[in-house]
């Protein structure tokens, strides 16, 4: 479901596309993938109920308890990204959509996800009191 939240968090995501995606030099961040900026670009956020997930090892699946589940997850259909997000009942956790699109943008995704955390959550003021942004 679309959501006036969802606009939002799309719009903030796509906005900060260029923070995402390259350093204060505008050099392309090491190891970003290629189809990154096409993925980011087209993302989507939509709402969803609940998430169910399971853990497949050794073509044995293992549901995964709601408790323990991401509050999100980034599917990627081609050039096509959906971010479903659990419907928030305060407010967003912005360190599961940083892991989810860290895993997507980069190989070894755990190195970004602090730093997407910091460039969603902060206010471009903030950001740019703190050196992160080249362009405003």
């Amino acid at each position: 479901m679309e959501t006036s939240q969802t606009r939002n968090l799309q719009n903030l995501i796509v906005g900060r596309l260029p923070l995402l995606c390259f350093n204060n030099r505008a050099e392309k961040r090491p190891g970003l993938c290629t189809k990154a900026q096409n993925i980011l670009s087209s993302l989507s956020v939509k709402q969803v109920a609940s998430l169910a997930m399971t853990l497949t090892f050794e073509k044995k699946s293992y549901p995964i308890q709601h408790e323990n589940c991401s509050s999100c997850v980034l599917e990627i259909k081609g050039n096509r990204a959906t971010l479903f997000l659990v419907q928030p009942e305060k407010e967003i956790v912005w360190y599961d959509i940083a892991e989810e699109l860290g895993f997507a943008l980069f190989p070894d995704g755990h190195e970004y996800t602090h730093f997407f955390t910091v460039v969603l959550s902060s206010t471009l003021e903030a950001l740019k009191r703190q050196g992160w942004l080249f362009r405003c």
